[in-house]
């Protein structure tokens, strides 16, 4: 691979991270569906969004749809599907009662933390088999790109 041009390591990191994309939804899709929010009738976008919102909650439209990259009305259409399912709710912010904020509604929360176990444990597996200095070379990597995204999500 060190003899690759900058473009063919590019598109390797890029495939690569596809199919490290695919491994994780494919280990979160195997959760037995009576252990999933929804029970287990999220559709891939669906659980993305619930994952966002569980993790930054509260959050309000406008950040779920920055962050899914997707129009606000296509995450306002999202979300009341993810409220009529019982896995989101609206509530009114307590800053500022004209706003209304995302949450996880009550009864996901548990099943929220097994998806992310499960997302934690395949990724712990195949980073495993990396080895500790190639997983501290990937962590200064991540790093950065996690600045350059977080960056990206604020300035929309």
């Amino acid at each position: 691979m060190k003899n690759q041009n900058r473009e063919e390591k590019l598109g390797f990191i890029f495939e690569t991270g596809r199919a490290l994309r695919f491994h994780m939804d494919y280990a979160v899709g195997a959760i037995e569906p009576e252990d999933s929010p929804g029970h287990g009738d999220l559709s891939v976008i669906q659980m993305k969004a619930a994952m966002e919102v569980w993790l930054y909650q509260p959050m309000s439209l406008g950040e779920l749809a920055r962050r899914l990259k997707v129009s606000p009305s296509s995450a306002s259409a999202l979300v009341d599907k993810l409220v009529e399912k019982e896995v989101v709710t609206r509530e009114p912010d307590p800053e500022d009662r004209r706003r209304v904020v995302l949450c996880i509604h009550p009864q996901a929360a548990e099943s929220m933390v097994a998806c992310n176990r499960r997302f934690h444990e395949a990724f712990s597996a195949i980073a495993g088999k990396v080895g500790d200095a190639h997983v501290d070379k990937w962590y200064d990597v991540m790093i950065q790109i996690r600045k350059i995204l977080d960056e990206e999500v604020k300035n929309g």
